[in-house]
């Protein structure tokens, strides 16, 4: 089974745009380096990739949001999905939230209205 970061680093190489890996952005000088450097359309990383710096952000997925691993084990205890949710929401960004199941989570945020249904197809 593939690690994640050789995942998260094969996606970076296929996509062909600038990208930020992981979450080694720790200072403002970091920052202004990082989006100097042209690294403003893709950023791929773990829980903290969501608080990312991102110029014009149009889209965030989270994949996968029953991962125990999204959830910050630290108090206020954010989950991924929730901020990646109130983030789009305050920049007008899409998002998509993944997987192979629907969290009870996700389910809520579909009954209420806040993100759109859309199933795959089943193989057959």
């Amino acid at each position: 089974m593939p690690s994640a970061s050789n995942t998260a680093f094969a996606i970076a190489a296929a996509v062909g745009i600038p990208c930020e890996l992981g979450g080694g952005i720790r200072t403002a000088e970091a920052v202004e380096q990082t989006l100097e450097a042209g690294v403003s359309r893709v950023v791929i990383g773990t829980r903290a990739a969501v608080y990312a710096p991102v110029r014009d952000l149009g889209l965030i997925v989270v994949w996968d949001d029953g991962d125990d691993l999204h959830a910050e084990p630290r108090a206020p205890y954010p989950h991924v999905r929730e901020v990646a949710a109130l983030r789009a929401h305050q920049v007008g960004a899409g998002l998509i939230i993944g997987g192979y199941l629907r969290t009870a989570e996700t389910a809520s945020l579909v009954q209420r209205g806040f993100v759109q249904s859309v199933v795959a197809d089943r193989a057959g």
